[in-house]
């Protein structure tokens, strides 16, 4: 009997929005001991406790900013099928846990399918228009995962916030936002034009059809 030891997480952070895989190992876990699964730039994506043959994890929530708790057996963790990880209020597919081939193939086609990278809104109610935010929030983290999004004090840690009608885009460092708004065709429009966004240092920006301007605090 095979005993599969390794699974692949796919989450975003919810800091930079960047995605990216983890390998994890069953031999990676012990009785008792805490793993953290943090993103390139340090924030703490997931953490994961074993007690008996069950797990427990908690994903850092990208709408709410919490940390949502899971309870997975070893079967389930360990199995041969994908696993996703939700937030409970929203619907919104936070990450998946599966073997890392069938990861690759999930990874393109609901690239393909949909055109949102990793992001079904089933809590359709939450948004205002959840299809035209599904694709101004893939664009968002496409350019921070290319190094796009910064801040002119000098941070390239640029977080993203996701509420009902737009996405709040900080710098942790000096405080400046940039707002990007997703309900509408020309909100999208908009959004995909921007090849490189650069936050104006302590100010906020406003982008959308009907705002598409910049006032400084």
């Amino acid at each position: 009997m095979l005993i599969a030891t390794q699974t692949m997480l796919a989450m975003r952070c919810p800091e930079c929005g960047r995605l990216e895989y983890h390998k994890l190992s069953r031999f990676d876990f012990f009785e008792g001991w805490a793993a953290q699964i943090r993103c390139s730039c340090g924030a703490l994506k997931l953490a994961v406790r074993k007690k008996g043959t069950d797990y427990f994890l908690q994903a850092r929530c990208v709408v709410c900013a919490s940390m949502h708790p899971y309870r997975l057996s070893s079967r389930i963790l360990w199995a041969q099928e994908i696993t996703t990880l939700s937030c409970p209020d929203t619907g919104l597919e936070l990450g998946y846990l599966g073997p890392p081939a069938k990861m690759k193939n999930l990874s393109q086609n609901k690239k393909k399918d949909t055109g949102i990278l990793f992001y079904e809104f089933a809590g359709e109610d939450y948004f205002h228009n959840s299809e035209v935010m599904g694709r101004v929030l893939t664009h968002m983290c496409e350019l921070s995962e290319d190094g796009l999004l910064s801040c002119q004090c000098g941070n390239y840690k640029i977080g993203i916030e996701i509420f009902p009608d737009r996405l709040e885009l900080r710098c942790a460092r000096c405080g400046a936002v940039s707002v990007v708004y997703a309900e509408t065709e020309e909100d999208t429009a908009i959004a995909l034009k921007i090849n490189e966004l650069e936050l104006i240092q302590s100010g906020i920006m406003f982008l959308d059809g009907i705002h598409e301007q910049v006032r400084k605090r």
